[in-house]
């Protein structure tokens, strides 16, 4: 049995979904605790510029600038003008105080402009960079979504937990039930060989006269019942192999086989308080629902986090590069800037107020929740106990029960043959057998199953009690006697 469930723990895809899932919920815990952090974004952009003076009106400014100076130069020549200075059309000429000399030659300035005008300034590479660093230096909600975090990772593994001692019990109950229809089938494979020998005795005893066609019909409508029995009992066989193999992830249920022996597995030695303690504390379904209430009150925090005020940092760095492809690249420009922004949304017409009520009133439903699962748990503790206590005695009274079916049959087989008794005793004691093994077989069965509920749900060891194996011993094994009984 241990094997067996070893091998589901390290095979089993619904137990090992169950695990990751659990390791997701730890992912996400850390992805919480990351909100401390700041957060870095870099975006960088770059690209052909098409560009042509001579089409994108560049030329037409540039001949209003000239007309512009030629304007400002007649002017000023006009007014630097003085008596024995000499001018002429195309210079205007002045002298300082200092001795120093200023020109404008307007149309040297025009000659220039138009030879920028004509000249078509082509294509360039454009490139911009965004370097930003954002960090909520005041957020009430982040400390919630950590503590949501937290209890959603433990209630998480309490899932797992849960998953892993389904998949356990679920394991030993199926390897039970195998057990058990292993033992039916032995017992009624006995059964059937005696019942097929005795329709042959009632036969034989018609050919001598006395005993009638009835009597024939009778043993054997016994027969066919019986061999009904072993029948279920082979497809009850195949029916828990196909079970145990999903459990397992193997693909030939057909080929798993038993290495124990169908027995009693062992006694309750703890007392009725313990166990109901030991499971209040050991189910973890209780911890899953009372974490229900857990993340219920902290989204109505949540919810009301969203009233208060928050304070973000961002600072940016901001930076354009231009070039032409026949120029030298420009200078890169840096714009850093830092800017503290706070939040606040006082009112909302009370919609996150109403939320917040409403996971409230979730949280009560949630913990009354949770206090049925504690009064189920120790209804579960309590009745598992007394299944296991009680089940003892319902075990010792099948076994005798059957010890002495089979003896009663035996007789009743012998007095049969040699003429004593009615074929219709035969029948009664064959039909009190097959019952007799059935109800014990199905007692300890339930039993065996009642005892590794108990203590899957306790977390308390099984006693292995060795007294109670030697008081219910090995009834079956009293059928091996009855394929043996003395010929006509």
């Amino acid at each position: 049995m241990e094997m067996a469930v070893d091998l589901s723990v390290q095979r089993n895809p619904k137990l090992k979904s169950s695990y990751w899932t659990f390791r997701s919920s730890q992912d996400l815990q850390g992805a919480a605790y990351a909100l401390w952090w700041p957060q870095l974004s870099l975006k960088v952009g770059s690209g052909v510029y098409k560009y042509d003076s001579t089409t994108s009106g560049a030329s037409t400014n540039y001949s209003e600038l000239t007309n512009l100076f030629s304007g400002l130069s007649s002017a000023l020549s006009a007014s630097t003008s003085a008596p024995g200075t000499s001018t002429s059309g195309t210079s205007t000429s002045g002298t300082s105080s200092t001795g120093t000399q200023s020109s404008f030659d307007a149309s040297s300035i025009s000659s220039a402009f138009d030879s920028i005008s004509g000249q078509p300034n082509g294509d360039y590479f454009y490139s911009t960079l965004n370097l930003s660093l954002t960090w909520d230096v005041l957020d009430a909600t982040r400390p919630l979504k950590i503590w949501r975090s937290k209890h959603q990772t433990l209630q998480s593994a309490d899932r797992y937990a849960i998953a892993y001692r389904d998949n356990v019990l679920n394991v030993q109950n199926s390897y039970v039930d195998l057990l058990a229809s292993n033992a039916k089938k032995d017992a009624y494979e006995l059964i059937v060989a005696n019942s097929k020998k005795l329709v042959q005795v009632s036969s034989d005893k018609r050919e001598f006269g006395i005993a009638s066609g009835l009597d024939v019909s009778k043993q054997r409508s016994n027969y066919f019942s019986d061999l009904r029995l072993l029948e279920q009992s082979r497809r009850d066989i195949k029916t828990v192999q196909a079970q145990l193999a999903r459990l397992l992830n193997v693909n030939s249920p057909l080929n798993i086989t038993l290495s124990e022996k169908f027995e009693v597995l062992g006694s309750w030695s703890h007392p009725l308080e313990s166990t109901v303690q030991a499971s209040e504390t050991h189910r973890k379904v209780v911890q899953e629902m009372l974490l229900d209430v857990y993340l219920q009150n902290v989204d109505a925090d949540l919810e009301m986090a969203s009233y208060l005020p928050t304070l973000q940092l961002v600072t940016q760095l901001y930076g354009t590069q231009t070039g032409y492809w026949t120029e030298s690249y420009a200078e890169f420009i840096k714009n850093p800037s830092a800017v503290l922004t706070f939040s606040w949304k006082p009112f909302d017409g009370g919609q996150a107020r109403m939320r917040a009520e409403s996971y409230r009133k979730l949280s009560e439903s949630a913990y009354q929740t949770y206090l049925e699962t504690i009064n189920q748990v120790k209804e579960s503790a309590r009745s598992g106990y007394f299944k296991v206590n009680d089940g003892t005695k319902i075990l010792l009274a099948s076994s005798g029960q059957v010890k002495q079916a089979a003896i009663s049959l035996q007789l009743q087989s012998d007095r049969y043959q040699i003429g004593y008794g009615t074929v219709t005793d035969l029948v009664q004691a064959q039909t009190t057998l097959a019952q007799a093994v059935l109800s014990y077989v199905t007692q300890l069965q339930e039993y065996n199953k009642s005892l590794l509920e108990l203590a899957r749900n306790t977390g308390l060891p099984i006693d292995r009690d060795s007294d109670l194996a030697d008081r219910i011993g090995d009834p079956l094994a009293s059928l091996s006697t009855l394929s043996f009984s003395s010929s006509l």
